[in-house]
């Protein structure tokens, strides 16, 4: 392999090889994306097909990404490490639909996607159907770039992780050895074995025939794949598949050469030897498909290509520390303690079989829940494996106090809450199904509090879906009650305190009020229109979640003379960034009287490009009062209105010149300086070159403001001005002109 070449591909992003060059959004516009395509794949997930709640996030996704990709002829997110990238800017994995939506891509080994110009929403929802699927479904059709393809989604492209795009830096060293230079990038296992010596590997079974090496061999293997870290992912992926496919033979009653056995055996022997990192992940991966093997098909033959020392280790580190050992695996070293295997389990005993339908359950309350604190999880894993000879923990190493802390009233009322929910949500009868439910309003004011709006929007969501499909009365009854004590007063005033905390989960504080319906709107905008707040405060955003329905009501609204609401509404519209709104503003603002009004109007207007936008700037310009004119020149120097600047320079009069105008003017001729724009700078030439006045003494001052704002302008661009300045008969401006000079050659 070439060096170049290969840092050269390291160097460049997902999505900018050949032919895939798009260019990379900022952080922000990549933030909005995903948390708009997050909101539809999750309502995909909670409500049938055609439902509002869907159309509305997908309208409102649409929106954001045709509105990024008017700038952008194409936008790429990468996956990497767990998070998205925005080019080489990894977002937060705080915010919940980052870490979401990077979960969902990594399932199905998708390591960025392109989103063009074209984009349909038929390609959005699709797209996020498919992220919506079992992998094991969407790899039964072929790879995710097929399964587009046959969905018609053609301004989507994703890339994912195949074996094939990897390629390990020594792999010609060790194919020259054995000859067998022509092998796939599939065969990297099989190439180790070869390159190793059954004898010098610790634990090997007996030789495979025709295998060669030395113990030489055996360290080069080592020392290929512990310092390649970037080849890491192919080593992985092989691997999965190769125990996918051997469990898949021993499933289906192929008979399983023992040649593959011993070739298998000595690929988990070679496991052991290497970097922690690597070992751990494939462990991950072998744990994995364990797992998903069927608890009554598993035989002892299916279990002599695993070492002990490695089934121990993989116990210790399934499901990444988030739940309990899986049944299935115990079960499987419950049959080979059987079979004359001496392996101790702390915490679950194996001297009595599982039943089937047992290990199961506790498979799906695994998946269902985790009600162990993550700290006493990492404990648990660190001890579940114990010999004879181990003693139990002392108190100094078991810190009793510390891990105290978790039991926290907070932390536990959370675990009952999530606890209830899953109960409430299987076959409880009416009695008990009232009975938790008024358990869960009680703690609710202890979840608002903590800021558990991920929880309460799961709550509210449960409570919707059984007060109209539950078939029994009562139960629909009480999901009712329960819903509107989510509307009481006492329990609005708990959550206006919690919005109002800006380091609250924005996200899920919006997912909350989604499912739970519009008629928040009323209280949420009273309270936005009361308070001074940024823009980007959780009020303004969760306002915007509702969509159409927040902007027309912020439209009726404008009727209401209070100019301070007015302005507050107008920021909020705009925050909106929906053209519709344009006309119906206009109408209802175009004549204010109102100066702030007015200026909120006018850069609404300008937001959209309105056609009616330069008439009311003119007729700031004409005002009588110098505070509106001068807000009408300084949003012609903001937005750079080069066409407007003569109706400014028909403000500077120079021939007779009033006192009450120089302070004007002298303020006109500051704000055109200070844009430091060179369009501005034939007006000022203009002004520089005029002489003939019967009041010099002012023009001078207007003057001397012009030539030291010369200092904002590029160099070369102002260097004649300032060569006819040092000649003009003003002291001062012959002094400020030298000065500019003095410092522009210095630089």
């Amino acid at each position: 392999m070439d060096p170049s070449k290969d840092k050269a591909q390291e160097d460049r992003l997902p999505g900018d090889e050949a032919g895939h060059g798009a260019p990379a959004a900022d952080t922000r516009q990549v933030l909005q994306i995903i948390s708009a395509l997050h909101l539809v794949k999750m309502n995909l997930s909670m409500y049938p097909d055609g439902h509002a709640k869907i159309d509305e996030s997908l309208d409102d996704a649409f929106l954001t990404i045709r509105n990024i990709l008017a700038g952008n002829p194409e936008i790429s997110i990468g996956v990497a490490g767990g998070t998205l990238m925005a080019g080489k800017t990894p977002l937060d994995k705080r915010n919940a639909a980052v870490r979401d939506y990077a979960q969902c891509l990594t399932d199905l080994r998708i390591i960025y996607f392109k989103l063009s110009r074209g984009l349909k929403k038929t390609d959005l929802i699709e797209f996020n159907r498919i992220l919506s699927s079992k992998p094991s479904d969407i790899w039964a059709m072929g790879t995710t770039e097929t399964v587009l393809a046959k969905a018609g989604v053609s301004a989507i492209e994703v890339k994912t992780l195949v074996v094939a795009d990897f390629h390990l830096t020594e792999e010609k060293n060790i194919t020259s050895a054995d000859g067998a230079g022509h092998e796939k990038d599939e065969d990297i296992w099989w190439r180790f074995v070869k390159r190793s010596s059954p004898t010098s590997v610790p634990g090997a079974p007996k030789a495979v025939p025709g295998a060669s090496g030395s113990r030489e061999g055996f360290h080069d293997v080592l020392r290929i794949l512990n310092a390649e870290r970037k080849n890491w992912g192919a080593a992985v992926a092989h691997y999965e598949k190769i125990m996918k496919d051997f469990f898949f033979e021993v499933r289906s009653g192929t008979s399983v050469s023992a040649e593959r056995y011993e070739e298998l055996s000595r690929i988990n022997s070679l496991i052991q030897n290497l970097h922690p990192d690597l070992k751990n992940q494939l462990l991950d991966a072998a744990g994995r498909q364990i797992a998903q093997q069927p608890e009554d098909q598993l035989s002892l033959d299916s279990l002599v290509v695993f070492p002990q020392e490695m089934l121990e280790e993989m116990t210790g580190i399934m499901k990444s520390g988030d739940s309990r050992i899986s049944p299935t695996l115990i079960m499987l070293m419950q049959k080979m303690q059987d079979a004359g295997k001496d392996i101790e389990i702390i915490g679950q005993s194996l001297d009595e079989p599982v039943p089937p339908k047992s290990a199961l359950k506790d498979l799906l309350k695994e998946e269902k829940g985790k009600y162990v604190p993550e700290d006493y999880n990492n404990i648990l894993k660190e001890s579940v494996i114990r010999t004879p000879s181990e003693a139990l923990p002392d108190d100094d190493i078991f810190p009793v106090a510390e891990y105290m802390k978790s039991l926290a009233d907070k932390n536990i009322i959370i675990r009952i809450c999530r606890l209830l929910l899953d109960i409430m949500d299987e076959d409880a009868d009416e009695n008990d199904y009232h009975a938790y439910a008024t358990n869960l309003v009680r703690l609710a004011p202890e979840l608002i509090k903590s800021g558990q709006f991920d929880l309460l929007a799961d709550a509210i969501d449960m409570l919707h879906r059984h007060s109209g499909d539950r078939s029994a009365f009562k139960i629909r009854q009480s999901a009712l009650i329960a819903l509107n004590a989510f509307s009481e007063a006492d329990m609005i005033e708990l959550i206006k305190s919690a919005v109002l905390d800006e380091a609250v989960d924005v996200e899920a504080v919006k997912r909350f009020f989604v499912i739970s319906g519009p008629h928040h709107m009323n209280w949420l905008f009273d309270l936005y229109l009361e308070r001074s707040l940024p823009p980007s405060h959780p009020i303004i955003l969760i306002l915007q979640a509702f969509g159409k329905e927040a902007l027309d009501r912020a439209i009726k609204m404008l009727s209401d003379g209070n100019p301070q609401k007015v302005v507050r509404l107008l920021m909020l519209i705009r925050a909106f960034n929906d053209r519709r709104a344009v006309a119906a503003v206009r109408r209802s603002l175009f004549d204010h009287h109102d100066r702030t009004v007015t200026r909120e109007l006018i850069e609404m207007l300008l937001q959209f490009n309105d056609y009616t936008v330069k008439d009311l700037i003119k007729e700031r310009l004409a005002a009588m009062d110098h505070e509106e004119v001068m807000q009408a020149v300084n949003t012609i120097c903001t937005h750079r209105l080069t066409d407007m600047m003569e109706d400014v320079m028909g403000l500077l009069t120079t021939f007779v010149i009033h006192d009450n105008n120089v302070l004007l003017q002298i303020r006109i001729v500051k704000e055109i300086s200070e844009t430091g724009d060179p369009a501005m700078l034939p007006c000022l030439e203009r002004l520089a070159a005029r002489w003939l006045t019967l009041t010099p003494a002012r023009l001078y001052l207007i003057k001397e403001t012009l030539y030291e704002g010369l200092k904002n302008f590029p160099h070369e661009r102002v260097r004649n001005m300032l060569e006819k300045g040092k000649r003009s008969p003003s002291k001062k401006i012959r002094s400020i002109c030298a000065a500019i000079l003095m410092e522009q050659a210095s630089s």
